[in-house]
Formats: structure tokens, sequence, C-alpha cells
């Protein structure tokens, strides 16, 4: 539970939908399928910064996708320029990929993802670094309590009108 409130508030999805039920890029700026849906043209912002204070850099979003890819074996990444990349399909996967994996995968910090064999039982501190609007700044365990802070006034273009969120588990109904 913790994972699934950190994943929606902490990191920067690639594209979410829209209430017309559009893909729309989130962290990406902007995106564009093949005629035959096998490839997916998409462009990156370079001024983003994870929330260890490090950039969020080219090498990082190339790496999350190589990252995905090792795990559905169904894509390749062609970098195409500074801020861009060609993401590959054996078969017209690209909108599939926008309308469920981008909707849902953020950028991964490489310099810590990189030692990570095992994602789903790996649990350090520094799991919770994302590049998103907020940062979680406090976990009280004995509280069941995760707390969240905005990073700016602003992410991505869209006013922040919510300065913190804490979040309350508890082990019952």
């Amino acid at each position: 539970f913790g994972r699934m409130n950190y994943n929606n508030v902490a990191n920067a999805y690639f594209a979410y939908t829209n209430s017309e039920n559009e893909i729309k890029p989130y962290f990406l700026t902007s995106y564009e399928i093949s005629e035959d849906g096998k490839e997916l043209y998409i462009t990156f912002p370079l001024d983003k910064v994870w929330h260890d204070g490090q950039p969020v850099t080219a090498e990082d979003v190339q790496f999350t996708f190589e990252y995905y890819r090792d795990v559905s074996k169904n894509s390749y990444i062609e970098v195409t320029g500074e801020n861009s990349m060609t993401l590959k399909f054996s078969k017209a996967d690209a909108y599939s990929y926008m309308a469920n994996g981008a909707t849902s995968q953020s950028v991964l910090p490489k310099h810590i993802w990189e030692k990570v064999d095992a994602p789903s039982d790996y649990a350090a501190e520094d799991a919770a670094i994302g590049c998103g609007p907020y940062k979680l700044v406090n976990v009280d365990e004995d509280a069941g309590t995760l707390h969240y802070e905005a990073v700016a006034d602003s992410y991505l273009g869209r006013e922040l009108t919510v300065k913190s969120v804490t979040v309350r588990t508890y082990d019952s109904q």
C-alpha cells in the first residue's frame, strides 16, 4: 500500500489519460506513434531533478526503458537526440504501451536502480527517490503514516495547490 501511494504522488508517470480518455504526455513532453504501430517516438525534459538533488538525465530515461524492456522482452530503444528516443516493438504494441505502460511507469534514477536485480524486493531508503511533484519526507511505521511535501509550487506546468500529503494506513477495516 505504501508503494502504491508513493508511486502515485512521488513519481512522474510518462503519460496520463485525461477525462476524454485521451493519452496525454506527463513526464514526456511529446510522443508520436508510427503508422504501423511498431515505433514510439518520444521527447522528454532535461530540466528535472531527482528528490536526492541529482539531475534527471537522458541516460536515466534510456536506462528506464531498458530496465522495463528486460522484463517485457518485446522492445528496444534507439537514442535519436539529446532529449529524444524511439522505442521499437516487435509487433504493433506502441499504442498499447502508451495506454497501459506509460500511464503506470515512471522514469527511474539509474544511479539507484542499476544495482537492483530484484526490484520487488528492494526496500532501501533510496528506493523512494523519484522526480515527481511530491517528495517522501517522513515514514512513521508505528503510526502507519507516510508524509509527502510538494517539491515546488508547480510541476510540469501544473500548479500544485496541495502543499503536503499525509497517508495513514490501518491494519483493519
